[in-house]
């Protein structure tokens, strides 16, 4: 699996920018509620976690032609009270930007905000992007 697509802001949700109020920063408020999940690889993923940028990358591409096999599914996440639960999904990728590569993981909740060409993405800090206009890969993690 590889896509290559253009950087594109977000809504600010996952973040904690949105300008809805008393919405806190989905990530989060979602990587908090993981803590009291039960998942055989959750102290992996919560490791991983801790070293991302709390927010998420999106990229647009021409299309998704198929989904990944999800390493970790993580089912009702019970993440805020004025939210239904959700399940999380997040995958291992390699992303690709100006000759620097990121471990990162595909994600994505139950609700797609983005529709279905846009690809959420947990990485660390990736310096140098600008809206419309960076490129990125992303491959699967061999």
């Amino acid at each position: 699996m590889k896509y290559t697509g253009t950087y594109i802001l977000g809504l600010g949700m996952a973040s904690g920018k949105s300008a809805k109020p008393g919405v806190p920063g989905t990530l989060t408020a979602q990587f908090e509620a993981l803590d009291r999940q039960d998942h055989p690889n959750i102290e992996e993923l919560l490791v991983f976690l801790s070293k991302c940028y709390l927010g998420t990358l999106n990229v647009k591409v021409a299309a998704i032609v198929s989904q990944p096999d999800w390493r970790y599914v993580l089912k009702d996440v019970d993440w805020h009270p004025d939210f239904p639960p959700e399940d999380l999904h997040f995958h291992p990728v390699r992303l690709f930007h100006e000759h620097r590569e990121y471990d990162a993981l595909w994600y994505r909740g139950s609700g797609r905000l983005h529709g279905g060409s846009v690809i959420e993405v947990v990485s660390p800090w990736v310096e140098n992007l600008k809206a419309n206009r960076s490129m990125i890969t992303i491959a699967d993690a061999i």
